[in-house]
């Protein structure tokens, strides 16, 4: 009777193990499929799911930020002060994964910032400022190196250097998009409309900045850059083949494979029918799709807020190598909390990121013959 006793014990034990540890499995699933995203398996990478904090899209993060402020998954990142805009009141900063698509999209959209240096953030300091050399090329000197040839035991030249520096401080570039509020609840459809806006936006205000800033609260841009060399047009309110060749002639030897033709939009019909004397086009159309045409076999991009045809950087030859990019924090959103759109549910989406640029030189390069100046960045004017 106690053997029996017993063996029923043991067989409850074991039932009631084996009953906790499918408990135990199935809670790990529905924590897996809390954090992990819709349209990821649930054996999806953990770091995959760490990027997004747990939210299925960036609809999902902004639906998010509108309807619960106090969801541990957005208390989880971290918020910064938007102290250099008035009256905000901080934001959060967008999952690591999202950020990064939406980089990637701006970085395709944009004519500088896939072909200019960049300087990444540093994660603990990202909106640090910096000092870096400028890259010297007057008379007698290479990147700022004076260089001389020595001869044996004689005495080295001493001299004192003199070291000019770039200042780069990443300034705050903000922007808004208005959403209905039935949009917002439809998350997938959300990330498509306000990736796209973000992303076109943040490209087109870049760009124009790297290329036309004036330095005051923005990036210093290459037009009307001391470091620029500017090519006399041969007619106004023209562009002919002898302009594109004397600006290829003061363009840096060593640019000439990673310049690209930044042209306004009202500079391609002359362009696009223009021939050299033997009656060759010196547009050359791609047969790649989506490859840009060339001129000089350097690409053609078009700028749209480029100058109109006939004044000044209406056509702009650049190697953006020689432009400095240095990105401070990365986007951050926050809501308007105010009423001003309850009446139409609307939301107001709030971003902000932080960035700064100018070109590494402090004037064009001399060449050893005293009088020839050439640049990575040439201008017709």
């Amino acid at each position: 009777m106690v053997n029996e006793a017993r063996a029923s014990l043991r067989e409850i034990a074991s039932s009631t193990t084996g009953l906790r540890e499918r408990i135990e499995a199935l809670e790990v699933v529905r924590q897996r499929i809390q954090t992990c995203a819709l349209d990821d398996p649930l054996d999806a990478p953990a770091v995959r799911r760490t990027e997004r904090n747990g939210f299925r899209s960036l609809g999902d993060f902004l639906l998010t930020l509108v309807t619960n402020r106090a969801d541990p998954r957005l208390t989880a990142l971290d918020t910064r002060a938007l102290s250099t805009l008035p009256g905000s009141a901080g934001g959060f900063l967008i999952p690591a994964a999202f950020s990064d698509e939406l980089m990637v999209s701006v970085t395709a959209q944009s004519i500088v910032r896939p072909r200019a240096r960049i300087i990444p953030s540093d994660p603990s300091a990202p909106d640090l400022e910096i000092d870096l050399p400028t890259l010297d090329y007057t008379a007698g000197k290479r990147a700022g190196v004076t260089v001389s040839w020595l001869a044996e035991a004689a005495t080295k030249p001493e001299t004192q250097p003199v070291f000019a520096s770039i200042h780069l401080r990443p300034q705050e570039i903000g922007g808004h998009v208005v959403l209905s509020d039935k949009l917002l609840r439809n998350s997938p459809a959300a990330s498509m409309v306000v990736a796209h806006q973000l992303s076109e936006a943040i490209a087109y205000e870049q760009d124009l900045a790297f290329l036309s800033g004036n330095g005051v609260g923005r990036p210093l841009g290459v037009r009307g850059h001391a470091s620029v060399v500017n090519v006399v047009r041969g007619g106004a309110g023209l562009v002919a083949y002898a302009d594109l060749a004397a600006m290829f002639g003061r363009l840096k030897a060593s640019s000439r494979s990673r310049a690209v033709w930044v042209v306004s939009q009202t500079t391609l019909p002359q362009l696009m029918v223009m021939a050299t004397a033997p009656g060759q086009l010196v547009w050359q159309t791609s047969a790649r799709e989506g490859m840009p045409g060339t001129m000089l076999g350097c690409p053609v991009v078009t700028d749209e807020a480029a100058p109109v045809l006939g004044q000044s950087g209406d056509i702009l030859l650049a190697d953006f190598g020689w432009y400095l990019v240095k990105d401070g924090t990365q986007l951050r959103v926050q809501d308007d909390q105010g009423l001003s759109h309850f009446t139409t549910n609307q939301t107001v989406i709030k971003a902000f990121a932080a960035v700064d640029g100018q070109p590494w030189l402090t004037a064009p390069l001399l060449l050893d013959d005293g009088a020839t100046t050439v640049s990575p960045f040439v201008s017709l004017v």
